[in-house]
């Protein structure tokens, strides 16, 4: 299963829009694909268990450590 270590931003950029997720216990989304996402802060599974290409963009306020991770697929096809 792969893991793909998320890129950790102190605050969102001003160009760049974005939902911000935020939730009391993580993993904050579950699919049925394999790959899973984990905060680049302190290592906590943010998204578990998606399908390449379920993800477009977003932010996540991890629960554990309280960073924002950005959860990012530039190559998503948007439908």
């Amino acid at each position: 299963m792969p893991v793909i270590k998320t890129k950790v931003v102190t605050e969102r950029p001003k160009n760049r829009a974005g939902t911000l997720l935020s939730a009391e216990t993580a993993p904050l989304l579950r699919g049925d694909g394999d790959i899973s996402h984990e905060c680049g802060g302190c290592g906590t599974v943010l998204i578990a268990d998606v399908a390449e290409g379920d993800i477009i963009s977003f932010y996540v306020l991890c629960p554990q450590c309280r960073a924002i991770s950005l959860i990012d697929n530039p190559g998503a096809k948007l439908l």
